[in-house]
């Protein structure tokens, strides 16, 4: 669902805080991004590893994975990614 900002190979999927971890104030951001080459996927792994992401197994040329921690964790994070292109 994008809003016709950012790039649309590279989107924030979702954003859960689910009563029962929001009351231990935690969250989590799903990323993925697609039609990626080998050079943009390996530097777009090593830049969100760098972020703390969980990768998910995925395909050759996509990356799927999420973030999960407290909001003072996941939000600068999210801030960080929408800044960088990435479309809601």
């Amino acid at each position: 669902m994008s809003h016709g900002h950012g790039n649309e190979h590279r989107r924030l999927m979702g954003f859960y805080n689910a009563a029962k971890w929001s009351m231990k104030g935690e969250c989590y951001l799903d990323i993925y991004a697609d039609e990626l080459n080998d050079e943009e996927e390996e530097q777009l792994r090593r830049h969100l590893e760098d972020l703390g992401i969980i990768f998910d197994v995925s395909e050759k040329g996509v990356i799927k994975g999420y973030f999960e921690g407290k909001y003072e964790k996941v939000f600068p994070i999210m801030r960080q990614l929408l800044k960088e292109g990435w479309s809601w």
